[in-house]
């Protein structure tokens, strides 16, 4: 994902569709999550064709990097760059192939460009605004992240040692920045920088400084190792995306199940900025994060949870990282009868959606996938319910009694409902139950 500064929303991976609509490995949301129907659809050729950059410049125009041959009919072998509507940019061209994991603007307006470059065989390259070669810095292995810094020169994660660097605008390598990361068949993958200077860095390593710091470390802005961020143990598993909250925090995402020596509950963890464990969200399928100005956080990935919320794409969670997910195209939703016996109807449900019953002490009692407005809950135990539905379209919760078949006399009624905070769900479910065990009810 890339933010744009209108708060516009690049997003990029290998899809076909983006909520119902066309759109080729490139769609841009507005800042609401629908589709930003201006931004042109692309027609993108390749096997395994898939978008994995994008790099924005300060006149709108952006550049996209991946795995492709083509786009828009045009021939760029893995890098382009398009005009601020989505088509393709005529004026820049160049000599490159490759597959082009990572792209980064300087202010002079030099384009760093990383990945597997096959021609030339390198891993990264300094080209001009019109893409011609200006530089190729003397860094081997495969590029697999750049980060501009505000002064202009370029942090570069590599697949190999030396594992990270960081180069001058003009593409020399600056010898004064001197990080000592050590790995058994590492890479370093994602970095995040702090307003002060300093370098959160993930990936698959070993050791900094020859301390230990399994996959995630704070740089000082020298390289050298910042000892007061200790992860302890660290990760048991590659991490592949970070970025830092306001204040210092972080947040990452990646292949563990234990951050030191802590299980996790899902691949969403928040570590405070001393290097203990702050949150372990319950979440999975998360491939990248990106933090935007007022602390709302982005996400993206494939078949993605979150708190219980489900998503194919990408989920913003609200500025307090708590279970609320903010949506778009919320619509309103009925269900009934109720109080139900053996079914419920659904109205302003459509496609696939995914679902879950929870009692009133918020324990899941039924889970699964619903293809049809009517779903069958004859099974359910008697009493107070809460059904979640997920969809592409937007989270939603209501309540519904079951009632025993042989029971008659309750009065049917169709509930109205949208999103239902957590902390409300469960006192209005502990209150109903109350209500119903009564003798008086």
């Amino acid at each position: 994902m890339a933010l744009q500064p209108d708060g516009r929303i690049l997003c990029g991976g290998g899809f076909s569709q983006y909520d119902g609509v066309v759109r080729e490995d490139i769609v841009r949301l507005q800042p609401d999550g629908a589709v930003d129907m201006g931004f042109s659809a692309m027609s993108i050729t390749g096997t395994g064709a898939s978008v994995q950059a994008f790099a924005l410049q300060p006149d709108g125009r952006i550049l996209v990097g991946g795995a492709f041959a083509e786009m828009n009919g045009n021939p760029c072998l893995g890098l382009t760059r398009l005009l601020a509507n989505g088509t393709t940019d005529p004026s820049f061209s160049h000599g490159l192939d490759g597959y082009f994991f990572s792209a980064a603007v300087t202010p002079n307006s030099n384009v760093f460009v990383g990945g597997d470059i096959f021609s030339p065989g390198v891993g990264i390259m300094v080209l001009d605004a019109n893409g011609n070669d200006v530089a190729t810095p003397p860094l081997v292995p495969s590029t697999q992240c750049l980060r501009a810094q505000p002064d202009g020169r370029v942090l570069v994660g590599l697949s190999d040692a030396p594992y990270m660097a960081r180069s001058e605008q003009n593409g020399t390598v600056d010898a004064s920045f001197t990080p000592n990361i050590m790995a058994t068949f590492g890479a370093l993958v994602d970095m995040a920088l702090l307003a002060d200077g300093r370098i959160v860095v993930v990936g698959r390593f070993n050791t900094v400084d020859g301390q230990p710091r399994a996959n995630i470390a704070r740089l000082l802005p020298d390289g050298s190792l910042d000892p007061s961020f200790d992860p302890g143990l660290g990760f048991d598993g590659p991490v592949f995306s970070v970025d830092t909250l306001p204040g210092g925090d972080v947040l990452v995402a990646g292949s563990f199940t234990s951050y030191n020596g802590v299980p996790a509950n899902g691949n969403l963890l928040r570590i405070n900025a001393d290097g203990t464990l702050d949150v372990d969200f319950v979440a999975s399928g998360i491939m990248d994060i990106v933090v935007q100005p007022d602390g709302g956080v982005l996400l993206s990935g494939a078949l993605m949870t979150f708190a219980g919320a489900f998503r194919n794409g990408v989920m913003r969670l609200m500025p307090d990282l708590g279970t609320t997910i903010s949506e778009s195209a919320m619509t309103e939703t009925r269900i009934w009868p109720n109080p139900a016996r053996r079914s419920l109807n659904l109205e302003g449900i459509h496609g696939r959606s995914r679902y879950w019953i929870t009692d009133a002490t918020g324990r899941t009692i039924a889970t699964g996938e619903m293809n049809s407005p009517v779903l069958d809950v004859e099974e359910l135990p008697a009493g107070f319910h809460v059904l979640h539905i997920s969809n592409t379209a937007g989270s939603y919760q209501g309540h519904f009694i079951k009632e025993e078949a042989e029971r008659r006399g309750l009065p049917t009624q169709c509930s109205v409902f949208g999103p239902l905070p957590l902390d409300r769900a469960q006192a209005l479910g502990e209150a109903l139950r109350v209500v119903f065990q009564s003798p008086k009810r």
